[in-house]
């Protein structure tokens, strides 16, 4: 009879164990996202949000700013709300990521650059940024030569609300392109040719930027140049992911794949 009782609890235990095995996988799943108290918004967000990042939530077509604020915009007076102050300004921002509340979803980020946010028409706006070179034509010279490199937007995006739902937009072209003039042409032929002949193992990256600046404004040779740009040092993290931005943006532009 014992022997009975001690192969029925050996039974049991068996049976508990693998029951317990799918609420331990679940905890597991569980354990991705966590809850977060923001403001108006209480939701589960995955688990690389931290408290300097954006929560957003929808209140029937209209977008809200999770994120409580009092600020003071220097030289104009104070706003109650994030919502208020991106209605009258565009807040810069670096590396800060943008969490929906609901699906806890993770607006994808552009690679290169910051961003600017700011609010119309119930909509948050998010103006992608990347770093270009502009020519000085007074001067006959490029501005990095200046070591300065403008920060210009490069793809627009939309966030809106329907019926209480959030949803991410598609990024569009928002690049507005400087005019073509001979001696931008003429500096940029010269900087090609002598990296051509010179058969260097990397690219330079003012060259990139600066292919990219005429291939924006239409000129032909410079969009064929720039996209058959190569650079052989795969290890250059930097000079590649900036390179493979400006042909993303131009052929966004062109309509090409």
């Amino acid at each position: 009879m014992k022997n009975l009782y001690f192969i029925l609890f050996l039974a049991l235990l068996a049976t508990t164990s693998c029951q317990q095995k799918p609420d331990s996988l679940k905890n597991e799943i569980i354990e991705s996202k966590r809850l977060v108290n923001i403001g108006p918004c209480s939701c589960s967000v995955a688990g690389n949000f931290s408290g300097s990042d954006w929560l957003l939530k929808a209140d029937k077509d209209s977008v809200v700013i999770c994120n409580p604020g009092s600020i003071n915009h220097v030289g104009e007076g104070h706003y109650s709300s994030y919502t208020a102050l991106f209605q009258k300004h565009v807040l810069a921002q670096d590396y800060e990521k943008i969490f929906l509340c609901g699906t806890g979803e993770q607006v994808p980020s552009f690679a290169y650059g910051g961003y600017g946010l700011s609010y119309k028409n119930k909509k948050l706006v998010i103006d992608w940024q990347v770093g270009v070179d502009s020519f000085l034509v007074s001067k006959k010279q490029w501005s990095s030569e200046k070591g300065t490199v403008y920060i210009r937007n490069a793809y627009r995006q939309l966030i809106y609300a329907q019926d209480g739902k959030l949803y991410i937009g598609p990024k569009k072209v928002a690049y507005l392109a400087q005019k073509l003039t001979a001696s931008s042409i003429r500096s940029v032929d010269a900087s090609y040719a002598l990296e051509t002949a010179q058969k260097q193992s990397y690219y330079e990256i003012k060259l990139g930027r600066r292919l990219f600046a005429l291939a924006m404004a239409g000129h032909k040779l410079s969009q064929a140049r720039l996209l058959s740009l190569q650079d052989p040092d795969s290890s250059a993290t930097d000079r590649m992911t900036t390179l493979e931005n400006y042909k993303n943006l131009l052929r966004m532009k062109l309509g090409k794949k």
